[in-house]
């Protein structure tokens, strides 16, 4: 019978006796036939290229790079709120 779901095309197939077991395409190894662990290897698998999350600030190479602007420092700053009552 022929597997169902898309992740196997990252698998080969392999039956040993009554145990059936998974290999992973890209690094080889062994994983249980069950496609709940094939997803997991998946994620988890080394020999895949995970992609790169962006940074919020690239790196800089000096303290005086990382200081901010001086708009950004105004727009940074707390503001205090009066809140006594003006109509008393």
């Amino acid at each position: 019978m022929k597997p169902r779901d898309a992740i196997w095309n990252f698998y080969n197939l392999v039956e040993e006796g009554k145990n059936t077991k998974a290999v992973c395409k890209e690094c080889n190894t062994e994983v249980s036939a069950k496609v709940i662990r094939l997803r997991s290897h998946r994620f988890k698998c080394p020999a895949v290229c995970k992609p790169q999350t962006a940074t919020k600030r690239p790196a800089v190479d000096s303290i005086e790079e990382s200081q901010p602007s001086e708009q950004e420092a105004i727009i940074s700053q707390p503001t205090t709120v009066n809140h006594s009552n003006q109509y008393s």
